[in-house]
């Protein structure tokens, strides 16, 4: 039994990929040019890619899928989410706001505590919320800063963020 030949070619996701008889895929590759030029007609061109993007419109929590809205001063963040939320949720809340606001976009676990104290939230223990949350993937560790643990805030936890969020 003949063995199969395969070739992949990406070209940023305009992605073109042979498998078959090493003479199927060499009879391909003799006719990709055709091929590119033929679907070349609906890959946009970077210049067409730069356009949409400056089109579009820019701060809107709808057009940046992975970022909130973040107001001036913590309190008023949070209180754009419902007052029931677990000691996880309050922490997760207070570590990316910290986040946003740090210019090293990261929060350590004493901020996190600050932060809720200051609106008269005391949590049991933020390092076991921190960890909690880290196992969830909501959050992950970064390269300690001396004896400090340092953490950012996952894709994962933004998404579970959004859906505590008020409407």
């Amino acid at each position: 039994m003949p063995e199969n030949t395969r070739i992949r070619i990406n070209i940023n996701t305009g992605e073109i990929e042979f498998e078959g008889t090493e003479d199927f895929v060499k009879n391909q590759l003799e006719n990709l040019p055709t091929l590119i030029e033929s679907i070349s007609t609906f890959i946009p061109t970077k210049q067409e890619s730069l356009q949409k993007q400056e089109e579009a419109p820019q701060n809107s929590e709808a057009t940046n899928t992975n970022e909130l809205i973040i107001p001036d001063n913590f309190g008023e963040f949070l209180n754009s989410f419902p007052k029931q939320l677990q000691q996880t949720d309050k922490a997760l809340i207070a570590g990316y706001y910290q986040q946003k606001c740090s210019q090293a976009n990261n929060f350590e676990t004493s901020q996190v505590n600050k932060l809720l104290l200051d609106q008269s939230i005391k949590i049991a223990n933020a390092s076991t919320s921190l960890k909690s949350l880290a196992t969830s993937k909501y959050i992950f560790p970064l390269p300690p800063r001396g004896r400090l643990k340092v953490y950012r805030v996952s894709n994962d936890g933004v998404d579970y963020l959004k859906t505590l969020k008020r409407n």
